[in-house]
């Protein structure tokens, strides 16, 4: 599968990604070899093969849950890079390319 110059660019720029001209065609090259194998991954049959869960064949003994308190509000909120009404504040996660540009 190829991958255009321009697809590469537009997801590294979502992803408030820079990368060099050799960087671009190397990561390129790799993600196309990436995408390869998934192909070739998809042409496996597995209709016999029943779905799992968990990669371990066990599953180790839990802890009890037990409710213990929490840490002071305050406190918390206090190491937090910005808050408002007792509430965290971040930036917004999702943004438009033009958004991201600015």
């Amino acid at each position: 599968m190829n991958i255009s110059e321009d697809t590469f660019e537009r997801t590294a720029r979502l992803a408030k990604l820079h990368f060099s001209p050799e960087e671009t065609d190397r990561i390129i090259e790799d993600m196309e070899e990436i995408l390869s194998f998934m192909h070739q991954m998809n042409a496996v049959d597995t209709s016999d093969v029943s779905p799992f869960t968990h990669t371990r064949p066990y599953f180790p003994e839990r802890m009890e849950q037990k409710p213990v308190a929490g840490l002071p509000r305050q406190s918390v909120l206090g190491n937090a890079p910005d808050s408002k009404n007792n509430h965290f504040r971040f930036p917004p996660a999702i943004q438009t390319i033009e958004e991201s540009e600015k």
